[in-house]
């Protein structure tokens, strides 16, 4: 009986230890599990980091090339820019000296037609021609015949060049007030404008203007 005894404590003993085992074995199983378990989440959650950072690393590229891209547009714009103004600019050089060019030739031949009918000068104003002679009596604004030959004469030339305008001066001599003289100065501008016109010279292309001096003279200006 002893024996049978002792053999059944040693045999729930041997069983208790066996349970323990298989206890602790299982917790560490549970144990490998969830260390498993939280390694693949760490996984997983550093997968799907490195994924966000690619892709944002990738939309930083994408944008950056984009940034870049623009930049070429807009320097390929301004340098198209650039070149047509150049070219603009070098048009409008060349219009300009060819319309010099033009006007100078027009001013020589207007000068060379008009040298032959009174005396002539190119000045910054343009062509001024002064009519010879005494073209008035003395406080007077009627033209005499000889200044209307004159006249006529550069009507003649003045019709072949419709595009030159003109600015008749008048002006009186020393003799007289100032306010006569003014008035007189403008008349006698008015007298040739009115000859001209006459003569058929558009009024369009006439302006006067009244001046005193001490020559009794006239004079046009081609401007």
């Amino acid at each position: 009986m002893a024996l049978e005894k002792q053999s059944a404590e040693q045999s729930a003993a041997a069983s208790d230890a066996a349970r323990r085992q298989a206890e602790e074995a299982q917790s560490r199983a549970e144990d490998l599990r969830r260390q498993a378990e939280e390694q693949r989440a760490a996984a997983d959650r550093a997968k799907e980091d490195a994924a966000q950072q690619t892709a944002a690393l990738q939309e930083q590229k994408n944008a950056a090339d984009r940034a870049r891209e623009e930049s070429a547009r807009q320097a390929a714009e301004l340098e198209a820019q650039k070149n047509q103004l150049s070219a603009e600019k070098d048009s409008l050089a060349a219009d300009r000296d060819r319309v010099q060019k033009d006007r100078d030739a027009l001013e020589q031949r207007l000068s060379g037609a008009l040298s032959g009918v009174a005396t002539t000068r190119t000045t910054a104003r343009g062509i001024v021609v002064s009519l010879p002679g005494i073209l008035f009596a003395t406080g007077k604004s009627t033209l005499k015949p000889s200044a209307q030959v004159a006249l006529a004469k550069m009507a003649g030339v003045l019709s072949v060049f419709p595009d030159m305008n003109l600015r008749i001066e008048g002006y009186t001599d020393s003799t007289g007030t100032d306010a006569v003289n003014d008035k007189l100065s403008k008349s006698r501008a008015a007298s040739v404008s009115s000859f001209l016109q006459a003569q058929g010279i558009a009024s369009s292309r006439i302006v006067t203007e009244g001046y005193r001096s001490e020559e009794d003279t006239s004079e046009l200006q081609s401007p």
